[in-house]
């Protein structure tokens, strides 16, 4: 994916999910405080929540990516 896109311009898009976030719990926390995996997870968690809230994701795909 990331030979395919160096710009992020296309399908390397979809590894940035949930790393916005992520990068700001890691930095905020403390480097070494929560692994990389498990923050991107929970920026996942909240951008499903912040679409839902703020975008409008329908609460059937909502339900169906925030198991």
């Amino acid at each position: 994916v990331i030979a395919v896109d160096e710009k992020e311009a296309g399908p390397r898009l979809v590894l940035n999910f949930g790393h916005t976030l992520a990068h700001a719990m890691e930095s905020s926390m403390g480097l070494g405080e929560i692994r990389h995996g498990e923050a991107v997870a929970l920026g996942m968690k909240a951008a499903l929540s912040l679409s839902r809230k703020i975008c409008g994701l329908d609460e059937v795909q909502y339900r169906r990516d925030n198991k």
